[in-house]
Order: C-alpha cells, then structure tokens, then sequence
C-alpha cells in the first residue's frame, strides 16, 4: 500500500508540474510532453 500510495504521490506532483507550464529560466517551454505514459504493471 504504502509503494501505491508513494507513486500516486510522484504521479501527482509530476502532472501538477507538467500542467503548471512553468520552465525553468534558459529553457523554452515546449508544446509536446514529456510524461508520455504511466505503465501500472499488477504484482
């Protein structure tokens, strides 16, 4: 549970930061995503 719980966390900050469109100074923002698939493999 608590490794289910850790990666929604990860998932979650990852997507907030994605849809922020914030870039980091030097760095232009691009249209494409990085974050292109989540892959939840069942133990």
């Amino acid at each position: 549970d608590t490794d289910v719980d850790l990666l929604m966390s990860l998932v979650s900050m990852a997507l907030k930061a994605h849809q922020s469109g914030s870039s980091p100074v030097g760095h232009p923002a691009r249209s494409e995503c990085n974050f292109h698939r989540v892959t939840v493999v069942p133990r």
